[in-house]
C-alpha cells in the first residue's frame, strides 16, 4: 500500500517521529484524490510509487532539511494549495501544526476541507487570492511560517507570501533544478520584504538521487511594508529585483 511505502520512505531519509496512523491516513488521501481526479483535474498522478515520491515525500521534505523552521505549535499557511501539496503530508506527520490552505479555485478549496474532516487534520481552506488576503486583519503578519510549492519565479513567491509571516518567522519554496538563476538578484526582493538579505539552500532528492529537489528558505526580520503585496499584474510584470 502506498501508505506503508510513504513512511518506509520517511523513515529511510531519517524522519523518525512518525505518527502510527500516518501509513493508514496517507492511504485514504491517495484514494480520495484518485476518486476526485475521476471528476476534475486536481494532480497529475501516474502511479502509487510517483505519488509517494513526487508528492507524499517532497511535501514532508522540510521536515527532514529544514526541521529547525518548524517549531513545535507553528501557524502555517500554503499559498497556491492545490490538491493539498505540501500542506496536507504535513499535517498528517506533524498534528502540533496548524494550516491554513489558500487557492483561488473553488472545487480545489471544497476537496482540501472535505479532506481535512475526513482525515481528522488540523486545517481549513480559503477560496481566496493570496495578495489579496494579505492585507486583510489576523492574516498579515500572523503566520510563523508560509509555504509555496507553486509554479512561480521566486521574486514572485516572496512577495505574495512574506506579507503574511511575523517577525522571526520564514517562508520555504519549494523548487527544482535550474534554481540559481531564479535567485539572481533576489537579495533586494528579499530585503524590500523585510527578510534577511540572504537565502538558504537545502538539497535532496527524489526516487534515490534520481530528481533533484531544494527548498529555499528565508527568514523576517522586521515587517513587510504596508505597500506590498501589489496587485498580482504588478508582481507579474515586474518582481522586485528584476532590471
Amino acid at each position: 500500500m502506498i501508505g506503508e511505502f510513504t513512511v518506509e520512505i520517511l523513515k529511510k531519509a531519517g524522519l523518525n517521529q512518525i505518527p502510527g496512523d500516518a501509513a493508514e491516513k496517507f492511504t485514504a488521501f491517495y484514494d480520495m484524490l484518485i476518486e476526485a481526479n475521476k471528476k476534475f483535474n486536481l494532480t497529475r498522478i501516474e502511479s502509487e510509487t510517483d505519488a509517494a515520491w513526487k508528492h507524499f515525500y517532497d511535501s514532508a521534505a522540510p521536515l527532514i532539511h529544514a526541521a529547525s523552521y518548524i517549531k513545535e505549535g507553528a501557524k502555517v499557511i500554503d499559498l497556491g494549495a492545490g490538491a493539498g501539496f505540501p500542506s496536507i503530508p504535513l499535517m498528517i506527520l506533524r498534528r502540533d501544526l496548524s494550516f491554513t490552505m489558500v487557492d483561488a479555485v473553488g472545487k480545489k478549496v471544497n476537496f482540501l476541507n472535505e479532506t481535512c474532516a475526513a482525515l481528522s487534520l488540523p486545517g481549513k481552506a480559503l477560496h481566496a487570492r493570496g495578495e489579496e488576503l494579505a492585507r486583510e486583519p489576523g492574516f498579515r503578519d500572523s503566520f510563523d511560517l508560509a509555504l509555496a510549492r507553486a509554479v512561480a519565479s521566486y521574486n514572485t513567491l516572496i512577495e505574495l507570501t512574506l506579507p503574511f509571516v511575523n517577525v522571526g518567522g520564514s517562508f520555504i519554496a519549494y523548487k527544482g533544478p535550474g534554481i540559481d538563476e531564479e535567485l539572481i538578484n533576489s537579495d533586494r526582493a528579499l530585503s524590500a520584504l523585510g527578510c534577511e538579505e540572504k537565502y538558504i539552500k537545502s538539497d535532496y532528492s527524489l526516487f534515490d538521487g534520481e530528481q533533484s529537489r531544494t527548498l529555499i528558505i528565508a527568514r523576517k526580520i522586521r515587517p513587510t511594508p504596508p505597500n506590498f503585496p501589489r496587485t498580482f499584474a504588478q508582481i507579474k510584470k515586474s518582481p522586485i529585483g528584476s532590471k
